[in-house]
């Protein structure tokens, strides 16, 4: 077991004031048998309140408000965890994890790449859940190439196949896809990482995309960037069919603004990681979302630079 001592800030700036902002942050580690989380503190500013709920994947859902001109959102966190993540999360699997999602979707490529190239190597595994996604995942390490922060944010399975780049949502989109086509129940992961250190280096910690599969017990977290299966060093955020539902942070109510994103994970054991968003300005052609009392408005998602 591995405890990890963390401190997740990050700082939203606008290039104009805004008025009032509506925000969810999945910032807070989930808490199972594999991972056992204690000391959280949290500071969100500005904020007229929040409040921690479940959402329905079971993750930690911090909710709320900011009313009044800014220009800059802040949020942190830190805690303390007690990793034991490659026992596995022993939880049973929602339907939803057994099916494709919009963002999972096979076209007639992919099913031509499943049929030619992934079955064939299937039928080779051993019958174990965990060894077919490992093989699976062998696949898909050698089909792609990554590219650090080129992320189109909610980039599908499908503009990942066809490029054959991409970041670690694109990764892990393309996994849960063939996982998925395989009769195989699986779910998208955000959190972070703590990287071993290399040449003297000291160790450093980053957010990060992977996957999960469930095995008939548990659920196994296997990591396609890096093509191998996560373990104590992991800690995990949140988890759903894909990033639309574990995203961590989410902003609505914002517009015509451009912002741009500076987060900083600090663990115990690491050197301060810095990454930086640039965000494109929030289009009209976006989905409106309406709340109750509050007038229409647009959402924009800042999706996390995943290593």
């Amino acid at each position: 077991m591995k405890r990890i001592a963390y401190t997740l800030t990050a700082a939203i700036r606008y290039d104009r004031p805004v008025d009032r902002q509506y925000f969810s942050l999945h910032i807070t580690p989930r808490s199972s048998n594999a991972q056992q989380v204690c000391g959280i503190h949290t500071k969100i500013l500005p904020t007229e309140g929040y409040c921690i709920q479940h959402d329905f994947c079971g993750n930690a859902l911090c909710v709320g408000s900011a009313y009044g001109q800014h220009t800059e959102f802040t949020y942190e966190t830190s805690g303390i965890v007690f990793s034991n993540y490659e026992k596995g999360e022993c939880s049973a699997p929602k339907r939803i994890y057994a099916l494709q999602s919009p963002l999972t979707a096979l076209t007639k490529e992919m099913e031509t790449f499943y049929q030619q190239t992934v079955s064939v190597c299937l039928n080779y595994c051993e019958q174990s859940i965990c060894k077919q996604a490992a093989c699976l995942m062998q696949v898909l390490f050698y089909h792609m190439t990554y590219q650090k922060n080129e992320a189109e944010i909610l980039c599908s399975a499908e503009k990942a196949f066809r490029k054959r780049t991409g970041s670690a949502q694109d990764y892990v989109h393309l996994f849960l896809s063939c996982l998925r086509r395989a009769g195989i129940s699986a779910r998208f992961v955000t959190g972070f990482c703590c990287a071993e250190p290399e040449n003297g280096e000291k160790e450093t910690a980053f957010l990060h995309h992977w996957a999960e599969v469930y095995d008939g017990t548990r659920w196994i977290g296997l990591d396609p960037v890096f093509n191998r299966q996560a373990d104590d060093r992991y800690v995990v955020l949140a988890v759903g069919r894909d990033l639309s539902d574990c995203m961590m942070l989410r902003i609505a109510g914002v517009e015509h603004a451009k912002a741009f994103q500076e987060i900083s994970l600090t663990t115990a054991e690491s050197n301060r990681h810095k990454v930086a968003i640039g965000l494109n300005r929030i289009k009209k052609s976006a989905a409106p979302i309406f709340l109750a009392g509050c007038s229409r408005f647009f959402i924009f998602w800042i999706s996390l630079a995943a290593v």
